[in-house]
């Protein structure tokens, strides 16, 4: 019966010890919601670049974000009959023009381009490659803030 008390007592002892108080618990609470909710908002800014060159219909050098991979469009590869009027009508639609970069989930692929949705004006520029027919759907595992098309 003694063993048995002192076994209470130790896990008293124990939970008291490891048991965090609750401002302890409201506080860390409070900061995930705020880190969640500043990571939901960066998800949301964008950044404004120009366009200095077009590689092909989804992968283009900017000023300032170097080679950026368009997010949800698989245009053209250079194999395909068409890849070069693609090429050369997103060249003509982009190039030396300012632009705005918005970012998802996954910052990079894995060539280290940056991966972003790239707006024109208000023009989504993987929706119009899509709807133009001079790319496929992507559709990437994280990425999937604008995956309405």
């Amino acid at each position: 019966m003694k063993k048995l008390f002192l076994v209470f007592i130790g896990l008293l002892v124990y939970t008291y010890i490891t048991s965090e108080p609750e401002e302890v618990i409201r506080e860390r609470s409070r900061k995930n919601i705020e880190w969640q909710f500043a990571e939901e908002k960066r998800l949301e800014e964008r950044f404004k670049d120009s366009i200095i060159y077009v590689y092909d219909g989804d992968t283009f050098l900017t000023r300032d974000h170097g080679v950026v991979r368009l997010i949800g469009a698989d245009a053209r590869d250079k194999w395909h009959g068409d890849y070069t009027m693609v090429s050369e009508s997103v060249s003509r639609i982009l190039t030396g023009r300012a632009v705005e970069l918005e970012f998802d989930f996954d910052r990079y692929d894995g060539y280290g381009r940056t991966l972003a949705y790239v707006f024109l004006g208000d023009t989504n520029m993987t929706h119009l490659l899509i709807h133009q027919g001079w790319a496929c759907t992507l559709r990437p595992d994280r990425n999937t803030k604008y995956m309405d098309y």
